[in-house]
């Protein structure tokens, strides 16, 4: 596969899956541009993370739209909107990170055609 971003040797990890369904994400821009769907990484290239830099160079998603809503309660999150994406299997991989069982990271293709998989919640 083709990564949006360079990533790290080993990554995604051999454990990912290919996505197939809908997901949730927080967009900070509505409508939701190309800089909703850039990694921590991208955003803040000097930063030091809490994770590894596998998972730094992925985007959130959640499984569940209860998942988003939560962290959108949050004061830094609250004026983002939540949108659901249809991922496709030719659009990345896919796995849960962290402790909440509704994260995932998605590591996304250049062929990921993402604004034309989109809905607003």
């Amino acid at each position: 596969m083709d990564w949006f971003e360079e990533l790290p040797d080993n990554c995604p990890p051999k454990s990912a899956d290919k996505p197939n369904g809908e997901y949730f994400r927080l967009v900070e821009n509505n409508p939701a541009d190309e800089d909703d769907f850039i990694s921590h990484r991208s955003r803040w290239p000097k930063k030091k993370f809490n994770v590894s830099e596998c998972v730094a160079r992925s985007l959130s998603v959640f499984s569940d739209l209860s998942g988003a809503e939560k962290l959108k309660k949050l004061p830094r999150h609250k004026s983002k909107a939540i949108v659901k994406l249809s991922l496709s299997e030719d659009m990345g991989l896919i796995k849960q990170t962290g402790r909440n069982k509704l994260h995932h990271s998605w590591w996304r293709t250049t062929t990921a055609d993402i604004f034309n998989s989109i809905e607003y919640v």
